[in-house]
């Protein structure tokens, strides 16, 4: 099921259904948005790395497996599952896949419209 009610606004589905998102190597991300907010399931194979970076939104997530590590305003933290994190908007961050990969949920405010290009 995947479902956007233009009516509602209500968007359903499965996150396998939707397109991949690919910022870098070994590191894939779907999501849904709406008007305020994007959430992404983010896939990161074993020692991938997200290079750093910083964009305007606010991003929160939890660990939903796996490890990883991640490293913001130069503070690294080593977050397993059921850990979580909320990174306020303009701080540049990193992450590194654990030795078995990660996976992540994560939330984005306001939605990234440099994803849904």
């Amino acid at each position: 099921m995947d479902v956007n009610d233009q009516a509602s606004g209500v968007v359903w589905g499965s996150f396998a259904a939707r397109r991949a998102h690919h910022p870098s190597p070994g590191i894939t991300m779907r999501y849904m948005t709406g008007d305020r907010v994007m959430v992404c399931w983010v896939a990161v194979e074993p020692n991938a790395i997200l290079p750093l970076h910083h964009h305007p939104h606010e991003q929160g997530g939890v660990v939903m497996e796996g490890e990883l590590l991640l490293t913001v305003a130069g503070e690294t933290m080593r977050l397993g599952r059921g850990d979580g994190f909320v990174i306020p908007g303009g701080l540049e961050h990193s992450a590194i896949g654990g030795p078995e990969g990660a996976q992540t949920l994560d939330v984005f405010t306001p939605p990234r419209a440099d994803f849904m290009k």
